[in-house]
């Protein structure tokens, strides 16, 4: 990012309250430690910055991890633009960093106006002629609507995958990637930031919104939310293209949200369904901290024996340290049966606590394997053969069920060393966040054109 004078940065910041010259350097003007260490940050004065952080916190965020920091955070985001301090309580004090394409929040904590706490959040892709639509609570939704022509034949809608995405789509930019793709096929695409990705931008601008917007009745219901938002979308967009075809693209959890719409609304024609799944969340869930996993141990096991030593998995530092931690028998190795408990031990951590609440939502719904077989909508499954989150089963299954029994409208394309992004992968267990290549981009837009 091109290096911006401090004089460029005093006239754009937003909280600015006088001018000055470029021959002063002293950053007089600013209220406190805050405004001073944005105004050093943005114009890359990393020496500079890192000089106000309190002595005690600085010793545990060096200058250079500083400017790691901020050149890992800004990258990619475009132009500096402005700052805007959109939250302050106590020694707590949130800003906005504006970029061309995106906002970026930092977060700071100070203790009798020294700053003791860094911490950027998400980046939050922005575009000029995006739109804000509420969804049915009230949560404005981001929508990025892009259309080659003024009335398009197709109109493409994408769903997300789990976890908190924004309107690209995972570090990959999946979403992204193909949208340009059939955008220069003429077809119109719609994508929007994930409910759970625009409330981590409220979590720094207006923890008040977020806290009644985050309550138990959404905890509890977050696939109905996850669902409605889809659906006021789709309603906007019915509403601006009347005449215009719409066709579901989910992506993961998006394959499910996607079905369940067109179970409520029998005017959903089309769907094209990327790594779709049957599997309940804990089922998924195991399939991708223990089954999987599970997979892994003959590949460590070199010589056969049944046991994993350190020098074994010498090439994956994370799991060497895990051995003191699983090793029930102290023998400094690692049996299968460790292994497997260790990897059950993770899958209790990390979705235990949540996994009834989740289910319940769950059993609420039709399945899709029962969705698949009533519905009358034209859909495509696309799948890579490598895929461990959605494993290729299940489509594979509903193949096998069309030719055997429903012989329903549907078409299947599964793509070979891809995996659940449809990024390159060469075995299996591979978690590869590559972007999808040129040629398999070509081939999703021929087949969405066929749909």
């Amino acid at each position: 990012m091109k290096v911006l004078s401090t004089f460029l940065v005093l006239l754009i910041l937003t909280f600015q309250i006088g001018c000055s010259t470029p021959e002063k350097k002293e950053l007089v003007l600013f209220d406190n430690q805050g405004d001073r260490f944005i105004s050093y940050l943005t114009a890359e004065d990393f020496k500079a910055a890192h000089n106000l952080i309190f002595k005690g916190a600085a010793k545990t965020l060096n200058q250079s991890e500083l400017k790691n920091n901020w050149e890992v955070s800004s990258k990619d985001l475009g132009k500096f633009v402005e700052v805007k301090q959109v939250y302050k309580s106590g020694d707590l004090e949130n800003y906005f960093i504006h970029f061309d394409r995106a906002i970026l929040p930092l977060s700071l904590k100070l203790k009798e106006g020294k700053i003791i706490s860094v911490s950027f959040g998400k980046k939050y892709p922005t575009n000029k002629k995006s739109i804000y639509i509420n969804s049915s609570d009230g949560l404005p939704i981001n929508v990025l609507i892009q259309t080659p022509t003024k009335s398009p034949k197709k109109i493409v809608l994408f769903i997300h995958d789990s976890g908190k995405n924004d309107w690209n789509e995972r570090k990959s930019k999946l979403f992204k990637n193909i949208a340009t793709a059939l955008n220069k096929s003429k077809i119109a695409t719609v994508r929007y930031h994930k409910r759970s990705f625009e409330m981590e931008l409220l979590k720094f601008s207006v923890p008040v919104k977020l806290k009644r917007l985050n309550n138990a009745h959404y905890k509890n219901n977050f696939m109905t939310f996850f669902i409605e938002d889809a659906k006021a979308v789709l309603s906007y967009i019915k509403k601006v293209f009347p005449k215009s075809e719409v066709i579901i693209f989910g992506h993961g959890q998006g394959t499910w949200i996607a079905l369940q719409m067109a179970y409520q609304n029998d005017k959903l024609k089309k769907m094209a369904l990327l790594g779709s799944y049957n599997n309940k969340i804990n089922q998924t869930a195991l399939e991708k901290t223990v089954y999987n996993l599970d997979r892994e141990f003959s590949r460590y096991d070199k010589n056969k024996n049944g046991k994993l030593t350190r020098w074994e998995l010498r090439n994956n530092k994370k799991k060497q340290s895990l051995i003191p931690l699983f090793d029930l028998n102290k023998d400094k190795m690692l049996s299968q049966s460790e292994w497997s408990a260790g990897n059950y031990t993770n899958y209790y951590n990390a979705y235990g606590p949540n996994m009834k609440r989740w289910l319940l939502q769950e059993i609420n719904y039709p399945s899709p394997y029962r969705i698949i077989s009533q519905i009358k909508s034209k859909i495509l499954f696309l799948h890579g053969e490598l895929d461990n989150q959605t494993p290729i089963y299940f489509p594979r299954s509903i193949q096998i069920l069309n030719n055997t029994k429903w012989k329903k409208n549907l078409s299947f394309k599964y793509f070979n060393k891809l995996g659940h992004n449809l990024n390159h992968q060469e075995s299996f267990m591979e978690f590869d966040i590559s972007a999808i290549n040129k040629k398999t981009l070509s081939t999703i837009t021929k087949e969405i054109m066929a749909l």
